[in-house]
C-alpha cells in the first residue's frame, strides 16, 4: 500500500505567498482572486472604499497566532487619483481600452496630439463591440492614464489633458 506523503506547512512561506499573489491581483488591476490548494483557499475582493485591511484569519487554522500584526496585514487602496474634471477623458462603459483598431494599426491618437470635441481618440470593446470614443473636450493629450487592453469602468479617467 502506498504511503500517504504527509507535508509540513511553512507558515512564513504561506504568508510570502498570499502577498505575492495579493500584489499580483493589485499589478494586474484584478477586481477579483481566488486561490485554492489543497490545504487552504482565499479570495481577495477589491471594494471601491478606501484602504480596508484584508481579513487573514482564514490563515489561523494553519497555526498563525496572530495574522493581523504590521507585518502581515495587507491592504488594498484605492488608487484612483483626483483630476480636474475639465482636463480628463472618462470611459462612458465598461469595457477594454484599446489604442488602436488592430494589435498591427497605428494608435487612434498619441500623447501631444491635439484633440477637440468629436475626435475619435480610443476604443472601447463591450459586448464583442468596438465603441469609438470621442472627445468631448479641447487639448492637447498629455498622458494615457490607462494601458492598451487594459479594463476600464464607465467613469474611469483614461486620458488627462493639458
Amino acid at each position: 500500500m502506498a504511503q500517504k506523503k504527509s507535508s509540513k506547512i511553512d507558515n512564513s512561506e504561506i504568508l510570502a505567498k498570499v502577498s505575492e499573489l495579493v500584489k499580483f491581483a493589485k499589478d494586474n488591476k484584478l477586481s477579483e482572486l481566488e486561490f485554492e490548494t489543497e490545504d487552504f483557499g482565499f479570495k481577495v475582493k477589491k471594494n471601491a472604499s478606501p484602504a480596508m485591511p484584508i481579513d487573514l484569519s482564514f490563515l489561523s487554522h494553519l497555526g498563525i497566532q496572530n495574522p493581523q500584526t504590521a507585518e502581515t496585514q495587507a491592504e488594498v487602496v484605492s488608487e484612483k487619483p483626483s483630476y480636474n474634471p475639465d482636463k480628463i477623458l472618462t470611459a462612458p462603459l465598461n469595457g477594454i481600452f484599446y489604442r488602436a483598431k488592430s494589435p498591427t494599426s497605428e494608435p487612434l491618437a498619441k500623447e501631444g496630439d491635439y484633440v477637440s470635441p468629436g475626435s475619435v481618440v480610443c476604443l472601447v470593446s463591450s459586448c464583442k463591440n468596438l465603441n469609438e470614443i470621442v472627445s468631448d473636450k479641447s487639448g492637447r493629450i498629455a498622458k494615457f492614464l490607462v494601458a492598451n487592453e487594459d479594463n476600464v469602468a464607465k467613469g474611469d479617467a483614461i486620458v488627462l489633458l493639458e
